[in-house]
């Protein structure tokens, strides 16, 4: 079975149409040893206080009723529990190394970033900000694709994504 991020997509809640735009020409979120659709939700490690998470265990039962495999990195600081999680058909497990695509809010640290991966978060560097430069030179020799929410734009040039 292949599944392209565009059908996974319409697996989640109110996500507005014009994403699609953005990932439709996207490679598949297959993992390289199994059939099967995987992703992953990163832990947000860099700011002590961040507690969201870019997607609720309402939309990984969702995701997981079709198919899909969701590997959660644990985390004792998001908003939703582990067990909330595990409840709604995740993998709880540190390694997410097996997800093409990784989830995540906020910029990743570079030492995090695993190459030739899919990435979305607010990198925090569509207007050239030189504390995020670093960031983006990672990103590009990593080989990893960024699907900043910055820049999901509706047919208005207005954010669609925001937590």
């Amino acid at each position: 079975m292949t599944m392209r991020l565009i059908n996974i997509r319409s697996c989640l809640l109110r996500v507005p149409t014009k994403i699609s735009g953005c990932v439709r020409r996207h490679r598949n979120i297959q993992s390289s040893s199994t059939d099967q659709p995987v992703l992953a939700i990163r832990r947000e490690d860099g700011i002590a206080w961040e507690r969201r998470a870019p997607l609720g265990p309402a939309q990984v039962r969702k995701l997981t009723e079709n198919g899909v495999k969701v590997i959660v990195q644990p985390s004792n600081r998001r908003a939703f529990s582990m067990e909330e999680y595990e409840r709604s058909g995740a993998i709880i497990n540190d390694d997410i190394s097996e997800a093409p695509l990784i989830m995540g809010v906020k910029q990743v640290p570079i030492d995090k970033l695993i190459p030739n991966k899919t990435y979305t978060f607010f990198s925090h560097t569509i207007k050239a900000q030189e504390s995020n430069m670093s960031l983006l030179d990672a990103v590009v020799d990593r080989g990893v694709r960024l699907l900043d929410y910055e820049r999901m734009l509706d047919s208005n040039g207005k954010r669609v994504v925001a937590f």
